[in-house]
C-alpha cells in the first residue's frame, strides 16, 4: 500500500504527492476502505468494484488499523476526499470519487470507542462533525532505518513517513532496490526536470536541495 502521511493537516498532505504518487495513493486508499466493508458488512450493500478483499495473509498494517475503530476509518474517508480534490484541481476527475463518496455515506459498524490513549486529534471536514473525533496511533509501513526517533523512543510519524516518500522517489532516480535519503545533484536534476510532476504545484519546500 503506496499510503504516505506527509502532513497532519490532510489537505497539505494531498498537496506534497507527486502526481503519480497521488494517483496511487487515491487507488490503495479506496481499496483499504472497501476492504474493510469486506470484513464489517452492512445492510445497504456494497458498491461494485473489481477487488478482491484481502485474506488474512495479505493484508498489511492499513487495512488492520482501519478496522480498529469508526474514527479511523472517517479519518482516511476524510484524506481520500482531499486527494481526491486535489487530484481534480491538477487534472481531472478521478474514477475513485464513486467509492469515496459511497464509503463517505455507508459506515461500517465498527467500534466507536477507542480503548487506549494512543490517539491524536484530528476534524473532519467531509462530514457534518462539530466535535472532534480521536483515531488511534496511525501505522509506521516503512523500514526501520526511516524512522525519526526522539528522546524518550518517541517516534514522529510525519518525519518518518516524509523521509520515506523522498527515499521512495530516490529510488526511482537512480533504480536502487534497497535507497537511503538522497538529495544528490542527480536528484536535484531529476525534480528540477520534471520528472516527478506536481502538476500546477510548487514542489514542496522540504523535498528541494
Amino acid at each position: 500500500m503506496t499510503i504516505y502521511i506527509l502532513d497532519s493537516n490532510s489537505e497539505l498532505c494531498a498537496k506534497y504527492l507527486d502526481d503519480n504518487s497521488l494517483d496511487s495513493m487515491i487507488c490503495d486508499m479506496a481499496q483499504v476502505l472497501c476492504n474493510a466493508h469486506f470484513h464489517n458488512p452492512i445492510k445497504s450493500g456494497f458498491v461494485s468494484c473489481s477487488w478482491i478483499p484481502l485474506s488474512q495473509k495479505k493484508e498489511c498494517k492499513w487495512t488492520r488499523w482501519i478496522r480498529e475503530c469508526k474514527a479511523n476509518y472517517l479519518w482516511l474517508v476524510d484524506l481520500l476526499y482531499e486527494c481526491l480534490m486535489e487530484y481534480r484541481y491538477r487534472l481531472s476527475g478521478h474514477k475513485m470519487y464513486k467509492v469515496l463518496c459511497w464509503a463517505r455515506d455507508n459506515v461500517p459498524d465498527l467500534p466507536n470507542i477507542v480503548k487506549n490513549n494512543t490517539h491524536s486529534t484530528i476534524s473532519i471536514g467531509i462530514k457534518d462533525c462539530s466535535n472532534p473525533i480521536h483515531h488511534t496511533t496511525l501505522p509506521l509501513v516503512m523500514p526501520e532505518k526511516y524512522l525519526k526517533i526522539y528522546p524518550f523512543r518517541m517516534i514522529n510519524v510525519i518525519e518518518s513517513y516524509q523521509a520515506y516518500y523522498l527515499a521512495m522517489l530516490n529510488k526511482k532516480i537512480h533504480k536502487i532496490d534497497d535507497m537511503d535519503v538522497c538529495k544528490c545533484s542527480i536528484c536535484d536534476k531529476a525534480f528540477k526536470s520534471k520528472k516527478f510532476k506536481w502538476t500546477n504545484r510548487e514542489i514542496p519546500q522540504w523535498l528541494q536541495l
